[in-house]
């Protein structure tokens, strides 16, 4: 694959320019190239590696990961309107204020805020779960 790649280098530069340096010169960059791509590969996969287990291991594996995944299934409750599914995952998932969620719907902060209100009221309605406190609006 390398030598295809600096030959079809060199083909091109050829056309172009016209007779440039030697072609297994192309073919000798191109094999470098992918040996210096797959030594940066391998490193980063293993700093990917590294970092998901620092995580994993800095994090409460369970409670955290549970707790999470909670909050998150009853922000996106099927029986809640969609528009209201995605202004809770913002504000409580995300973090995100009324206002910063206004900005994203392009609407009116207050109307985001009777909307969290709403979707709250639903969620008591509906007797879902919540993992702990939390203030919607």
């Amino acid at each position: 694959m390398p030598c295809k790649l600096g030959l079809t280098a060199a083909s091109r530069k050829i056309l172009r320019r016209g007779s440039p340096k030697p072609l297994k010169n192309f073919a000798l960059d191109a094999l470098r190239r992918e040996q210096n791509w797959q030594h940066k590969e391998t490193q980063i996969t293993t700093e990917q590696e590294r970092w998901l287990t620092q995580e994993n291991e800095s994090t409460n594996e369970g409670n955290f990961a549970d707790s999470t995944l909670r909050l998150i299934f009853v922000c996106i409750h099927p029986q809640l309107a969609i528009e209201a599914q995605l202004a809770l995952a913002l504000r409580i998932v995300c973090g995100l204020s009324p206002a910063e969620i206004a900005a994203a719907f392009l609407t009116r902060e207050a109307a985001i805020s009777k909307r969290l209100v709403r979707a709250r009221q639903q969620i008591r309605e509906l007797r879902l779960p919540l993992p702990c406190r939390i203030k919607v609006s």
